[in-house]
């Protein structure tokens, strides 16, 4: 988590690349794995995970993947598709069809090569798992 970056809210988010450079060039390719703590999916029939992602990677499909996954069940529910902004994308899941498992959540990003990686990159924040459509 780094603080003074790009906040949905409150003044830090998780954050993928380098934050003495704000961007994610290494010089090689390079990838990383984040994990939420596990959580249990509530019984509701309005059960959804929310969450913010702020994107600003390579616009290319082939290059600078990243994945979003419900795990351990492997359930792709966000992925980077062609171009990409500089700012914050809304991400709503439902989750009444995992109700009573224990999931987390896996963001996984891969530069796939050693070129146009000095974008901003990734912030994830406000995170949410709640039972009802008011939370």
């Amino acid at each position: 988590v780094v603080n003074n970056g790009e906040a949905a809210s409150g003044s830090g988010a998780l954050y993928y690349g380098n934050s003495s450079t704000w961007n994610y060039d290494s010089g090689v390719a390079n990838s990383g794995t984040a994990k939420s703590p596990s959580f249990l999916v509530p019984a509701s029939p309005e059960a959804k995970l929310t969450l913010k992602m702020w994107v600003h990677l390579e616009s290319s499909s082939t290059y600078d993947k990243i994945f979003v996954k419900l795990m351990p069940i492997g359930v792709q529910i966000w992925s980077k598709s062609g171009a990409t902004q500089q700012g914050w994308v809304d991400v709503s899941v439902p989750l009444q069809s995992y109700a009573g498992q224990n999931l987390y959540i896996s963001w996984e990003f891969n530069t796939v090569d050693s070129v146009l990686n000095a974008y901003k990159g990734i912030f994830v924040d406000d995170v949410k798992v709640s039972a009802c459509n008011n939370n």
